[in-house]
């Protein structure tokens, strides 16, 4: 999945940088190894920041011609909780909200552009499952 502008499109949130063309994750400037899938599934929730996403639509995202498994998003949603870890305010940056789908819930930096940000969307229940 890269950027159909043909840019890498570069997200910051907390310590960590995001290059969604290159399907890149980096901590304090380290590369995190991930499959390209788990990033490819950091990218759909990043772009998509503060909405909750049903699994229905990110398995059209990641796999779009493709028939596979539930559990292979589940796989992939708990490998970037584990990479990810808590927010500096302890909340998770993948929040599950039981039988919606997922939401990624910390403000979101576009490098090199001063003010945008691409910040959580409020008015969803406050109690989601991490």
């Amino acid at each position: 999945m890269k950027p159909s502008d043909g840019r890498e499109s570069i997200y910051e949130f907390g310590a960590f940088r995001l290059n969604a063309g290159q399907l890149m994750l980096y901590r304090d400037g380290n590369e995190i190894a991930l499959r390209p899938k788990a990033v490819e599934t950091l990218v759909a929730l990043v772009e998509r920041n503060g909405e909750i996403v049903t699994k229905d639509d990110l398995m059209q995202i990641i796999w779009p011609d493709a028939i596979v498994e539930e559990s292979n998003l589940s796989r992939y949603i708990h490998i970037l909780r584990l990479a990810l870890g808590k927010q500096p305010n302890g909340k998770p940056y993948i929040e599950t909200y039981r039988r919606r789908g997922f939401r990624f819930s910390s403000e979101v930096r576009i490098p090199g552009t001063p003010g945008v940000a691409l910040a959580p969307a409020r008015g969803y229940p406050p109690s989601p499952r991490g």
